[in-house]
């Protein structure tokens, strides 16, 4: 089953100021796909191709300009109030700024009982605990709830984040960038943190990144956007024909190989660090 789909959509902004109008920008053109209910779905591409825009538009922030965005069987455009609350519980988003998408004021606990504020009846007992067995769900301790964001690392943060896009019980979450300002072995750590939740609660993800080494490893499919216009769709990336979409190949040629080559006394150098990767992050996909 589909549990959302774009239908010929498109996106046109419009350059100048507010006295004066300029040519139009077309941001996206002509988008059509689906995500299944269960999936992983990721949307790669370059800076400026369009990847925020389609966010903006699947989440409702803004509308289309041509085309239809569907949830359930049913355009946003026609969402009543009621429609709007499902579905803003339903689907849930992680932003790649942490820091940002916070209030620095609230404490962790505060950050992810914030949700549950306008769509729980929960008493304040039961918002606390269950905030403490999201922290524990998400890698991190229920004692860390009384902390502030500037107190806890960038990834802490993150899977604090994550935490409050579960607090809901969404059926979907939208992952902008959410782990390319992290490093590696961090990026690891959630990226293994996001499947086991996919596995525990079902979650379906969009996965909307610049990085083709983590979508490949993370999603069952990947959509290749550029200039606005989906070019591209694969399910795995060692099938890729020569005839492939020049945007994937560069995609592809940007990736680092796994290991340097390395000459003479750099091998034994390059052994080491592998050896110590391999005890760091065993699953060593990244």
């Amino acid at each position: 089953m589909n549990l959302m789909e774009m239908r010929e959509v498109g996106k046109t902004y419009r350059r100048g100021s507010v006295f004066r109008s300029g040519l139009p920008l077309d941001a996206l053109k002509n988008i059509n796909f689906q995500i299944r209910q269960g999936g992983s779905v990721g949307l790669i591409g370059r800076s400026g191709s369009g990847k925020s825009t389609l966010c903006r538009l699947l989440l409702g922030l803004e509308k289309t300009s041509r085309g239809q965005v569907i949830y359930r069987g049913k355009d946003l455009a026609a969402f009543s109030k009621a429609d709007w609350r499902s579905f803003r519980r339903r689907v849930q988003v992680v932003f790649q700024n942490a820091l940002g998408s916070v209030n620095p004021r609230f404490t962790v606990q505060e950050i992810i009982i914030e949700p549950l504020l306008n769509y729980s009846t929960l008493t304040k007992g039961e918002k606390e605990r269950k905030s403490a067995a999201l922290l524990e769900q998400v890698g991190l301790r229920a004692s860390e709830g009384t902390k502030l964001p500037h107190q806890v690392s960038g990834g802490e943060l993150q899977r604090i984040c994550i935490a409050r896009a579960l607090a809901l019980g969404p059926e979907m979450i939208i992952l902008d960038e959410a782990v390319s300002s992290l490093d590696m072995l961090i990026q690891s750590q959630i990226l293994n943190l996001l499947k086991d939740l996919k596995r525990s609660f079902g979650v379906t993800y969009l996965f909307i990144s610049h990085d083709l080494r983590i979508v490949s490893w993370f999603c069952d499919e990947i959509l290749v956007l550029e200039e606005g216009r989906l070019v591209t769709r694969v399910r795995d990336l060692q099938e890729i024909e020569e005839d492939s979409d020049p945007a994937l190949k560069e995609l592809m040629a940007s990736v680092l190989p796994p290991w340097p080559r390395q000459e003479g006394k750099g091998d034994r150098h390059a052994g080491r660090i592998r050896r110590r990767d391999r005890r760091c992050c065993p699953d060593a996909a990244l």
